[in-house]
């Protein structure tokens, strides 16, 4: 017995042997990794936001025109300015609009004119309307008989004269011919003395010339009436009666249309007649507007506000100076009157959800720091502005002091959310999954202290800490990471 004692305390002494000499042989366990445990207490998010105080009691002024007369500054009251319902604001320059208007009054007279004059002429036109069908009627009835008349008669009557002009010339040149060869054979058989003889026969030669002559021109023109005249004249003929067949054919395919033609002509007439008098009525009107009052009691600033910032009264002061222009419709001015305040700014995105309406804040005066005024969330925007930022009106619970007036800056804060037992980490041990952006997860020791991922749902994030809403004890030790990078 002793002997087997004996033995094992030997092989224990060497194994201990063996583990202090070759300790890099894995035979000692590996110490836990350094690791926290969450922390119970109280968390809060606290929201803060710049902007502008606003007035509640307000009323913009602008010019609403409906024509597009000039509008140029003589003078205007000054940004700042204390007025009272019924002064003047704003006094323009109306002789531009004057003498518009004078230009429009004299087109519209014209107008007028024009349309009587249209009016008028309808009138003719209808009494003229069945004199025109008739006058067509009886132009196709005349070029019918005139190229029946032609056809039938005058065509051969032409035929027959130009023949007849030929065989007259003929006939005159043979006359000649034979007056000569008798007068030849008769002054050789009588005693006249050869001068007579000469004078006569001399003339009868020429006569016989001169009929020759005529008989080639007759000959000339014979052909060409032949050839051309008569032909041309039957073809003119002809054309002329189709012509008069279509005018009449046109006249009455075009007379309907033409009827209705000017009846839209004068509907048109009418039409541009009475927008001419609706624009005057306009211009008339837009001039009795160029006499701007205060519509109420109050400061004047410059510009419109917009969530509580008047951001243009540097451009509106450069068109309200003496010669400046200003523009239809656009806000010149916002009468302020002494009242109630409220408190607009803008939050980003992330903290739109914790602007809810009712939410108590405080607001606090960039010029008074030491002065607070107790508010209410009012309503939130339910899009984002240009910025991507929500705006936010808050609504004072009391009266601000004369001094605080609109457009001053401040700076707003609210409690969005307090938990008195959170359960808190670092919020440098949460991480972010990469495949999805809601999932979180953390690095716990599980029984033989190695770090496992383990999801996690986190609530707010405050300053270095982040809640944890589920997934994890108290109980539970975390370590940061899951081991050092291989």
């Amino acid at each position: 017995m002793r002997s087997h004692i004996l033995s094992a305390n030997c092989s224990l002494l060497l194994l201990m042997g063996v583990a202090l000499v070759f300790p890099s042989l894995g035979y000692c366990q590996e110490a836990a990794p350094a690791s926290i445990q969450a922390e119970i207490g109280p968390i809060q998010k606290t929201v803060r936001m710049s902007g502008y105080f606003a007035p509640t009691l307000s009323v913009e002024v602008s010019i609403p025109l409906e024509s597009n007369l000039g509008l140029k500054v003589i003078k205007a009251v000054e940004h700042g300015s204390i007025v009272r319902a019924g002064d003047i604001l704003v006094e323009l320059d109306a002789r531009d609009a004057k003498e518009q208007i004078e230009q429009q009054e004299i087109a519209f007279a014209l107008q007028k004119l024009s349309l009587e004059e249209a009016q008028r002429e309808e009138k003719i036109a209808r009494l003229r309307d069945p004199l025109d069908e008739q006058f067509a009627a009886l132009a196709k009835q005349h070029a019918d008989e005139d190229f029946a008349f032609f056809r039938d008669r005058e065509f051969l009557m032409n035929q027959r004269s130009v023949e007849q002009s030929m065989k007259s010339m003929k006939d005159y040149l043979d006359y000649n011919a034979e007056e000569l060869r008798q007068l030849e054979k008769m002054y050789k058989a009588d005693d006249l003395t050869e001068e007579s003889e000469e004078i006569v026969l001399r003339r009868a030669k020429d006569d016989l010339e001169r009929a020759r002559f005529a008989f080639e021109r007759e000959e000339l023109n014979h052909r060409r009436s032949v050839e051309l005249n008569l032909p041309r004249d039957k073809e003119s003929q002809q054309t002329q009666h189709r012509f008069a067949e279509i005018a009449l054919e046109q006249f009455k395919l075009m007379r309907p249309l033409l009827l209705e033609k000017r009846q839209l002509s004068l509907r048109k007439q009418q039409m541009d007649l009475e927008k001419a008098a609706r624009e005057l009525d306009k211009l008339r009107s837009d001039l009795a507007k160029f006499r701007i009052e205060a519509p109420q009691d109050g400061t004047v600033y410059y510009g419109k506000c917009v969530d509580g910032r008047f951001a243009n009264i540097a451009e509106m002061q450069a068109k309200l100076r003496p010669h400046g222009t200003v523009s239809a419709n656009e806000v010149l001015m916002t009468i302020v009157r002494n009242g109630p305040l409220s408190f607009v700014g803008t939050v980003p995105e992330s903290e739109a959800p914790f602007a809810t309406n009712g939410t108590v804040a405080s607001v606090v005066a960039s010029g008074f720091p030491q002065l607070k005024l107790d508010s209410k969330i009012q309503r939130t925007a339910a899009i984002p502005g240009p910025d991507g930022t929500f705006a936010v009106h808050l609504e004072l619970q009391v009266d601000a002091p004369k001094r605080i007036v609109a457009g001053m800056t401040g700076k707003a804060k609210w409690v969005a959310y307090f938990n008195a037992k959170a359960l808190t980490v670092p919020s440098r041990y949460v991480h972010q999954d990469t495949d999805n952006d809601d999932a979180n997860y953390i690095f716990v020791l599980d029984s033989e202290s190695k770090p496992v991922k383990q999801w996690v749902d986190i609530g707010i994030v405050s300053g270095e800490r982040t809640e944890i809403l589920g997934g994890l004890t108290a109980d539970d030790k975390l370590v940061e990471s899951d081991g050092p990078k291989k």
